[in-house]
């Protein structure tokens, strides 16, 4: 190998023989794990500990990803959200985790052209339970993610702020 950025760098060698491997993560328990690794370089990728419940979000896209966005909000904020899909195709699938307490979450999606997600879904996926989402038709829609719990929905009740009848549980106005 004549490559002196391989693993396999062979500075005696006149002629390269093919043999060469590159550098990357050869963890399999890493989130980089690089299978045409030939040697480890120390830039492995770990999920942080997660005490609570691990949820893996999938996010398959449709022929056009810049249109998908979504959050996933709990009472206290923002928990997770899109990340931008422009950089896609129509076979675009992108996979993020996140660690949250067992409870009830919202779920807003959005589609910036109004024609609804095409096949796109968000995929929610924690122990043995799997929650699909989309949007159908439209810009936008309100879902709900329970985990490990049943009582999971929208909590109606008045939703502004400056009104008498103010609720701040409330997830949806009645």
């Amino acid at each position: 190998c004549t490559d002196s950025e391989a693993c396999e760098y062979d500075a005696d060698a006149t002629e390269d023989d093919g043999s060469c491997t590159y550098p990357g993560c050869t963890d399999t328990e890493a989130l980089n794990y690089d299978s045409t690794a030939g040697c480890d370089d120390d830039s492995c990728e770990y999920p942080e500990p997660c005490d609570l419940t691990l949820v893996t979000l999938t996010q398959s896209t449709d022929l056009w990803p810049e249109e998908i966005s979504w959050t996933i909000t709990s009472g206290d904020g923002i928990v997770a959200e899109s990340v931008d899909y422009s950089g896609g195709d129509s076979s675009g699938v992108f996979v993020t985790t996140i660690c949250v307490a067992d409870g009830c979450y919202q779920i807003n999606m959005l589609d910036s052209f109004g024609d609804g997600w095409n096949g796109g879904v968000l995929t929610a996926t924690w122990g043995d339970n799997t929650e699909s989402y989309t949007i159908d038709e439209g810009s936008e829609a309100t879902d709900y993610l329970g985990i490990n719990t049943d009582d999971c929905g929208p909590v109606l009740g008045c939703t502004d702020s400056e009104a008498c009848e103010y609720d701040a549980d409330a997830t949806e106005d009645d």
